[in-house]
């Protein structure tokens, strides 16, 4: 997940807590600061974003969603609405340096 200049929030999330986003979006990946073996990031812009721990209380509803990898999600049309759910699993120390990607060290083969 990319916080940009919503990293201000980061430092508050715990694990095992339950948040609710808004201004979340499914974006590409900013290759040279990505370490996740994905082409794709989800953003939250800072200019709409909230976050809220909220209470897993059961009145959260209970639904079923097919998972993928993020670099196997399908294409869809501009301007359409989809459900994004992301799980914190653990939250380290951040990255204090950051390295270059390049067409090289990108490719699939």
């Amino acid at each position: 997940m990319a916080w940009g200049d919503a990293a201000h929030w980061a430092g508050d999330l715990e694990t095992g807590k339950v948040y609710a986003f808004e201004g979340l979006a499914l974006e590409e990946a900013k290759l040279k600061y990505m370490r996740a073996n994905n082409w794709w990031q989800l953003q939250l812009h800072t200019e709409c974003a909230c976050v809220w721990n909220i209470v897993d209380n059961g009145l959260i509803p209970k639904i079923y969603f097919d998972f993928h990898h993020l670099n196997v999600l399908e294409k869809i049309d501009a301007n359409q609405h989809v459900d994004i759910v992301g799980i914190i699993l653990c939250m380290g120390q951040p990255i204090k340096g950051m390295t270059t990607v390049t067409d090289a060290d990108s490719s699939t083969s």
